[in-house]
């Protein structure tokens, strides 16, 4: 280095060897090594001297440009500069009156004044503005539509799943299996929430009532499509029943909708209504649903195998995924994605001391963030965020991976990329969050502000989809309000400020 250079212990290849340094020669002296002129070496090499230098200016400019730029700029400018850069192409062409070997695959805008000489064997896309001066050759590929009837009749009647309506009679009477129908609109009648509440929530004067009428106990009940009740429609039902089934908030139309899911009426009754579309879109047919001879190809499936356009069908039939995979209410709601891990929502006073420790020391719970779902700093990790000894406490309560990041969550921990590759960015888009919402970029949406009964049915299916239920979305506490106190206890209020 430059500090070594006067060093009384510099060699001579030492010194030679450095760019700061010079070897000194001295004769009947002793040589020595000094601080050098300090000539920095060159960062590239120059380029190769010119063959034979000009003495001025060029008159005619280059017919291309250089691939780099000159080091030193000429004294005079250029007589005749260009006016644009040259563009050099690759494929000139050899004569402008040739015809292209490659025509242009998309017509042109404007059609040509004389006809083509080759016609092509394909019909138009559009049909022609006016009729051609002589008859096809070969029919279209598909049938023109018109708005008069036509002069003959065909020889076979037109099928559809739906009636049609004339606006004028017909002049002989036509023969069909249903009959003529008024308009009408199907409309699936609202839900009851009570049948979705489990068993231990209800009113013990409900239980009797259920019980006694309707033949429910807590086995058939948090079970659905378990008890024979549910396979009568309403006209079956005793008055006794029918009593019970009123006190539910049922009627005759919610009753064979969201009970029965119009599994005991026929296919003609169906069709009078307007559900057999949907019961096409899932696989059944006249036949098969009249002769019940077990159920369609697509039933087999899981709600989640279905199609958008299938669950819709289903939803209309009042389906959703616990009813159609005949589920437990406790466990999966509405249709949580994943089964609700039933320790977490223990109160704190009844899980035992084991357990007690274990949380307290793996994940920092207490009676009061515990009982207080959200206010603990450690639900609002990922999985993947968690430690050791985090995940060994989740593992106690049988909550861990994807089951953490849903119930705990609600995958808070996430960039809004990340819900979009896991699928989970419909559901929030549902509740009204965009990407520049839930980065922090603009204001939340206002569904943040509401309270589960404020939420519409498709707003509380997607929130469902993310392990939220009225319990988690109300902020409620396990213990309720046990205190001496007029009001629940906010707990809100009560989280950090950091969180």
């Amino acid at each position: 280095g430059p500090m070594n250079c006067d060093s009384p212990f510099m060699t001579k290849e030492e010194c030679q060897a450095s760019i700061y340094c010079e070897w000194v020669l001295i004769s009947g002296q002793k040589n020595y090594c000094q601080f050098g002129p300090l000539v920095p070496p060159t960062l590239r090499p120059s380029p190769p001297p010119a063959i034979k230098p000009t003495f001025g200016p060029t008159f005619e400019p280059t017919p291309r440009p250089s691939f780099e730029p000159t080091f030193k700029p000429t004294p005079q400018q250029t007589e005749r500069p260009t006016a644009s850069p040259t563009i050099i192409t690759l494929n000139p062409t050899t004569s402008p009156l040739k015809a292209t070997l490659n025509p242009t695959e998309s017509p042109s805008y404007k059609p040509s004044p004389f006809p083509t000489q080759n016609p092509s064997t394909k019909p138009t896309a559009l049909p022609t503005q006016t009729p051609s001066a002589s008859l096809s050759e070969q029919p279209s590929s598909s049938p023109s539509t018109s708005s008069k009837p036509s002069m003959i009749p065909s020889s076979f009647p037109t099928l559809s799943s739906k009636p049609t309506l004339s606006t004028s009679p017909t002049y002989s009477p036509t023969k069909t299996h249903f009959p003529t129908l008024p308009e009408y609109e199907y409309k699936r009648p609202q839900r009851v929430d009570l049948r979705w509440t489990p068993w231990d929530d209800l009113d013990r004067d409900i239980q009797i009532e259920v019980s006694e009428a309707l033949g429910y106990n807590k086995n058939n009940w948090n079970n659905l499509k378990t008890n024979d009740v549910e396979k009568l429609r309403w006209s079956d039902l005793s008055e006794r029943k029918k009593a019970a089934a009123t006190m539910l908030g049922y009627d005759e139309w919610s009753w064979n909708c969201w009970i029965n899911n119009f599994e005991s009426f026929s296919w003609r009754q169906l069709y009078e209504w307007e559900l057999t579309p949907y019961l096409e879109s899932l696989g059944w047919n006249s036949q098969r649903w009249n002769s019940q001879n077990g159920p369609p190809v697509l039933k087999q499936k899981r709600w989640d195998d279905l199609t958008n356009e299938q669950r819709e069908s289903a939803r209309q039939l009042c389906f959703y995924k616990t009813s159609y995979d005949e589920l437990n209410i406790v466990e999966y709601g509405f249709g949580f994605p994943i089964e609700r891990p039933a320790a977490r929502f223990v109160p704190w006073a009844d899980l035992d001391s084991e357990t007690q420790a274990t949380m307290e020391q793996s994940l920092g719970y207490n009676d009061f963030n515990w009982n207080n779902p959200g206010l603990n700093p450690s639900e609002l990790k990922g999985w993947f965020e968690m430690t050791d000894s985090e995940k060994r406490g989740a593992e106690a309560i049988n909550c861990t991976d994807s089951c953490w990041d849903c119930w705990q969550a609600q995958y808070n921990s996430y960039g809004w990329q990340d819900l979009v590759n896991r699928g989970h960015n419909d559901a929030y888009a549902g509740l009204g969050w965009s990407e520049s919402s839930w980065c922090g970029e603009s204001e939340p949406p206002a569904t943040s502000k509401r309270s589960w009964d404020e939420l519409t049915e498709q707003e509380q299916l997607n929130a469902t989809e993310l392990c939220l239920d009225r319990f988690i979305w109300d902020k409620n506490s396990l213990e309720g309000n046990t205190g001496p106190f007029p009001f629940i206890l906010p707990p809100v209020r009560y989280k950090q400020w950091s969180s």
